[in-house]
């Protein structure tokens, strides 16, 4: 935990400009301190076919979904860092917008098969 995901315009990076996308906002949550980076999960999903208001706007929007507990403090410092990162990256966006929400941890389920059972 957490899982960044990024939804980005798909015309509006190339794929070397995407990587580093991913690479600024997985540092920014790690900068954040609230996660160690074994846990931060980053993939970006482009989108073909979309509407931004009453156009077609270029857009990137980082959800982040990360396990209750987070004061709000916290969580608006994440989003924050995480929105800086992603304008200082000068990519042809009109609009950029982080959310953080909060994963229900008595729903979420996972298994690692990188770990040996113990």
């Amino acid at each position: 935990m957490p899982h960044l995901i990024i939804e980005y315009t798909q015309s509006l990076a190339t794929d070397k400009q995407v990587v580093q996308l991913m690479q600024v906002v997985h540092e920014a949550a790690l900068g954040s301190d609230l996660f160690p980076e074994r846990h931060i999960k980053t993939r970006a999903i482009p989108v073909q076919f979309y509407r931004t208001g009453s156009g077609s706007d270029p857009f990137i929007h980082a959800q982040l979904r990360i396990k209750h507990g987070r004061s709000d403090v916290q969580k608006k410092a994440l989003s924050s860092g995480v929105l800086a990162a992603i304008k200082a990256q000068a990519l042809a966006a009109k609009v950029i917008t982080v959310e953080v929400v909060d994963m229900d941890s008595a729903s979420y389920a996972k298994i690692d098969l990188t770990q040996p059972d113990c």
